[in-house]
């Protein structure tokens, strides 16, 4: 079965406090909102055609961390080789933020792009 799948990671905005001060959790859960809009617009840019299927909080788990994001699933035409079809395109979206444990002094991005003909969601895919 064919699959598309890029991850990407890239840098936050960065804090230009001029004094240290206790990190707010409203802010990380704000700036995940702000570029999940925008990154839906990419997709939307790219894939008039898509429609949404499902989206809201999602939770990745990866050994004993668990990272909290934005998912949204999107029905699209994708050309898959010779043949376009429909096909299920994943958008999922986290933050991480600086510390010890990814060795990172600034917030960064991850995001997910998956996709792969709609027929085949229950086979295994998603």
């Amino acid at each position: 079965m064919p699959i598309v799948a890029t991850v990407y990671v890239y840098p936050g905005p960065k804090d230009f406090a001029l004094v240290p001060a206790p990190k707010q959790g409203n802010v990380t859960d704000s700036l995940l909102s702000q570029h999940f809009e925008t990154c839906r617009r990419e997709l939307l840019r790219s894939h008039p055609e898509a429609k949404l299927v499902s989206g809201g909080p999602y939770e990745f788990v990866q050994g004993e961390k668990t990272f909290h994001g934005k998912k949204a699933v999107y029905s699209i035409d994708y050309q898959f080789g010779l043949f376009k079809e429909k096909a299920l395109s994943e958008l999922e979206l986290f933050v991480i933020e600086p510390g010890v444990k990814f060795l990172l002094t600034d917030r960064h991005f991850v995001k997910y792009r998956i996709t792969y003909p709609e027929g085949k969601k229950n086979s295994g895919a998603g």
